[in-house]
């Protein structure tokens, strides 16, 4: 189950996180690629996190506060077409920029709906 899926699920609850300062917890790499814990037990983002998926997802995490969901899916669709991403690195930047920011909790659940859907490649 994604990280996404998980918070959906209600194991982790997006909405019940407001925007959260940086914390650290020890980081973990998959053979993809993809870093976790994006989000500490705490509940605050990963300050070890932010510098991994930065070089990997440049424009997801250069958006701020205030970003649309238009502009997220913008984000997205470049890092597809810009950089060798992954499903789980995606989600994982979303969450983290999500808690770091208290995004709306459909900007998360629009990719996760199109993953289920079989591939994030095709909300682009």
């Amino acid at each position: 189950m994604s990280v996404i899926g998980i918070a959906a699920a209600g194991v982790l609850s997006l909405s019940a996180i407001s925007p959260a300062a940086a914390a650290s917890c020890p980081l973990q790499k998959t053979g993809d690629g993809t870093v976790y814990p994006v989000v500490c037990p705490n509940g605050k983002v990963n300050d070890k996190a932010q510098p991994k998926l930065a070089k990997v997802l440049p424009e997801l995490m250069a958006l701020g506060k205030t970003a649309t969901l238009s502009q997220v899916k913008k984000a997205v669709c470049a890092s597809f077409t810009e950089y060798d991403v992954n499903n789980p690195l995606i989600e994982g930047a979303l969450y983290f920029q999500t808690t770091k920011y208290g995004w709306s909790k459909k900007y998360a659940n629009w990719f996760n709906d199109a993953i289920v859907m079989g591939s994030g490649k095709k909300v682009c």
